[in-house]
């Protein structure tokens, strides 16, 4: 049973902490192959579980991929995300758990910019944003969220900086590789990235050949069709 003193020393560390990510990173050439590849097809061959929600879209026109360097904030409060501003390295794609929140945005222009000089790889947040002319216009990385809001954040805390956080559907850990394109995200674990980019080409491949045979001899063979219309029981009248 745990002491009267031994649970102050340690009441408010959940939920209010900070860490170094100390995740084995994916090599850099298998981070490369995956940004080549269609979010839907990284999708596909994760079995479609690891696709986040439709909810969270791209606010410019940037590809993003890279390692995950994750944070959870309460609604509309912005204080972690300013210390985790200066924690954040070459590539990495800050990931905001901020319980998609539609009345106060997390981030705006001045965070947004002083993010780009750390060359990072993107910002994904599951909340809302402001300053979208500056995010389309001139942001040099891709930024995803789920909308707009003029308001401003509060600066009380708590938070969370590098630990996993649930975001639109799906568990990201700090170093999962964040994959987006113009129709959506994708979390690749760290541990599965290699894999997962050998399936995916194969899978490129594979489709391309389909193309070819639909542009040059309007052929489109799909067998399965016919033995599922048949296992169903389907009539034709």
């Amino acid at each position: 049973m745990t002491s009267k003193s031994e649970s102050e020393n340690t009441m408010g560390t959940v939920g209010n902490r900070t860490r170094v990510n100390t995740t084995i990173s994916a090599k850099e050439e298998t981070v490369q192959r995956l940004a080549k590849a269609p979010v839907a097809n990284i999708g596909d061959v994760m079995q479609r579980l690891y696709s986040f929600d439709a909810g969270l879209v791209p606010l410019n026109s940037h590809r993003l991929c890279g390692p995950a360097f994750t944070i959870r904030v309460p609604t509309g409060d912005n204080l972690y995300l300013h210390h985790a501003m200066d924690m954040l390295s070459t590539g990495e794609v800050l990931v905001v758990a901020a319980e998609g929140s539609s009345r106060r945005a997390i981030t705006g222009e001045l965070m947004l910019q002083y993010m780009a000089t750390k060359n990072i790889g993107g910002v994904v947040v599951d909340g809302y944003v402001r300053d979208l002319d500056y995010i389309k216009t001139t942001c040099p990385y891709p930024v995803y969220a789920r909308g707009t809001n003029p308001n401003g954040p509060y600066k009380n805390g708590p938070g969370e900086i590098n630990y996993p956080v649930a975001i639109g559907g799906v568990v990201v850990n700090p170093g999962d590789i964040i994959v987006g394109d113009v129709d959506g995200l994708a979390v690749v674990p760290v541990a599965e990235a290699e894999a997962v980019a050998n399936e995916v080409e194969a899978v490129m491949a594979k489709e391309a050949s389909i193309i070819e045979n639909i542009t040059t001899k309007s052929e489109f063979n799909r067998p399965w069709v016919a033995e599922q219309m048949s296992r169903i029981g389907a009539v034709h009248i």
